[in-house]
């Protein structure tokens, strides 16, 4: 898990010719991405390519491909369903927020360098701000995110499941173990498989991994001493607080 401090590729300027190869296409890395977040979260694709100008007149990063608009609220489901678009599950804002700080939290190794979202955009230039790279911006988007790969990473076709690694998880010490929120999953993700924050980080879902950490420490140490989570999943996770 790394936050990405590359300095930002400007598409837009860069002199490439957007209307001949290897530009005619989308990016490989955002196909991939793409891929990933549908599986991993919902949402899907409300397009990578198009030669389309923006308010002001110049190209989009789309032009070249190299920028993803994933759609994840309600009005965008039925669009896509509407298509015969392959999509996931619904995600509420909350949900969807979430999901964008999981790309935060990776986006060197998903070679994301920017977004644009409802009322704010990150770049990775500035991750030192003090907002992990967020400012206010006012997009006019209601229910999908703009997301630009890197040009690093514009060719990138590995599974962003073999660019992610997980660390293995310590023996806990009891002083050490960090708090774990859980909350509702979002629709289409298992009714025993919850979500949860650590350590006031962004929420992303649990596995049964993460249940069974749960299970070991409250055995090791027969209480439930920094474990703290609402009153949902009761028969996953034992008896309530």
């Amino acid at each position: 898990m790394t936050i990405s401090t590359a300095p930002v590729f400007d598409w837009r300027r860069s002199g490439l010719d957007w209307d001949a190869p290897p530009y005619e296409a989308p990016s490989p890395n955002l196909l991939a991405l793409l891929a990933d977040l549908v599986a991993r979260f919902g949402g899907g694709s409300m397009g990578i390519h198009g030669d389309r100008p923006t308010t002001s007149g110049a190209q989009s990063e789309h032009s070249w491909g190299a920028a993803l608009d994933w759609g994840w609220n309600t009005a965008q489901i039925e669009y896509f369903d509407k298509h015969g678009i392959t999509h996931g599950p619904r995600l509420t804002p909350e949900q969807a927020d979430a999901v964008l700080e999981w790309i935060v939290d990776h986006s060197a190794e998903l070679g994301v360098q920017a977004m644009v979202a409802i009322g704010r955009a990150w770049k990775s230039d500035r991750t030192n701000n003090g907002a992990r790279g967020w400012k206010p911006y006012n997009s006019g988007y209601t229910g999908h995110t703009h997301i630009v790969t890197n040009y690093d990473t514009f060719f990138d076709a590995t599974q962003i499941a073999d660019r992610i690694t997980t660390p293995p998880t310590p023996d806990p010490e009891e002083d050490d173990m960090p708090e774990i929120y859980l909350q509702l999953p979002p629709a289409g993700h298992g009714a025993n498989l919850p979500w949860f924050t650590c350590q006031g980080g962004a929420a992303r879902p649990a596995t049964q991994e993460d249940l069974d950490t749960i299970t070991r420490r409250r055995q090791e140490t027969g209480t439930d001493a920094g474990l703290r989570y609402d009153l949902l999943h009761e028969s996953v996770l034992g008896r309530k607080p």
